[in-house]
């Protein structure tokens, strides 16, 4: 495994099962975590309305939980659901006790209504973590302004719902408000399949910027780019063209993106290995 990989994607991947029960998943999970992938794996994601579901199955791993809330268009509505979905928190963690730990709430910010009363609805959640998944084409920066000033909250972006222009405004705009960020799914791949980013290009490509103070335009390039040779982990380094990150500045921008979401960590190495940048693991 190359350094850059190491330090860009440990504890990077939050788990989300795909097409399976929360119970098939969790074990997946749990067997992920042993396995020469665990490095990489960080929350188990799960929605509000699975949560009695997941009760049952716990066992003494003591997980991190991320909780995802549902959508609701309405104002009253989003605040109604905000409302049950804490009322099925509490309940979870009192019957989980010790053995998993909710430290994550993620929820989408309802599209058109006044941000300052959105947020001012969720000073209630001070236990956990919320990150709120924002619309690039709904107000991004006046909303992330808005946020950031609260100091109380965190963000996230549907990566494969965005294209490369809005995603690199999303992680510029993140980046010079200092607003920790993750990508919620879209990802899968380790380079640009043409449609979407990869996670190589979304997690190398924050460093990049962030080391570099690179524009949204520069980032929008790298964010595109498909070529191994050009945007380059195969090393201590991560290199794009003339410029390069290391270990201190990949460490530093991890601060800033805590991750990104996948249904697999061992399909994630598959496609690394594919690459020449899983060899000689240790």
């Amino acid at each position: 495994m190359s350094a850059s990989i190491r330090d860009l994607l440990t504890s990077a991947v939050d788990f989300l099962p795909s097409h399976l029960s929360i119970s098939e998943g969790f074990k997946q999970y749990q067997s992920e975590l042993k396995s020469s992938t665990g490095w990489m794996l960080d929350r188990f994601v799960v929605s509000a309305d699975d949560l009695p579901g997941l009760t049952p199955v716990l066992k003494r791993t003591s997980p991190e939980i991320c909780v995802v809330g549902s959508m609701a268009a309405e104002q009253a509505s989003w605040e109604a659901a905000r409302s049950q979905e804490a009322a099925l928190m509490t309940k979870f963690q009192q019957e989980a006790e010790d053995l998993a730990e909710i430290v994550a709430y993620e929820l989408p910010l309802p599209k058109g209504n006044a941000i300052d009363q959105t947020l001012k609805s969720l000073k209630g959640f001070t236990s956990v973590e919320v990150f709120l998944r924002v619309n690039v084409d709904d107000d991004l920066e006046d909303n992330l302004g808005a946020i950031a000033e609260q100091e109380d909250f965190y963000v996230s972006v549907d990566a494969g719902a965005t294209d490369a222009q809005g995603l690199a405004q999303f992680i510029h705009t993140c980046l010079s408000l200092d607003l920790v960020f993750s990508v919620t799914a879209g990802v899968s791949n380790p380079y640009s399949d043409g449609q979407s980013a990869g996670f190589l290009n979304v997690m190398g490509g924050a460093a990049l910027a962030d080391a570099h103070d690179l524009t949204p335009n520069e980032l929008v390039a790298i964010l595109k780019e498909k070529d191994s040779s050009v945007l380059n982990f195969d090393g201590p380094t991560i290199r794009w063209k003339t410029l390069t990150v290391g270990h201190s500045s990949i460490e530093d921008s991890r601060a800033s993106i805590r991750g990104f979401r996948a249904s697999s960590a061992v399909a994630l190495m598959t496609n690394l290995q594919k690459l020449g940048f899983w060899r000689n693991q240790k």
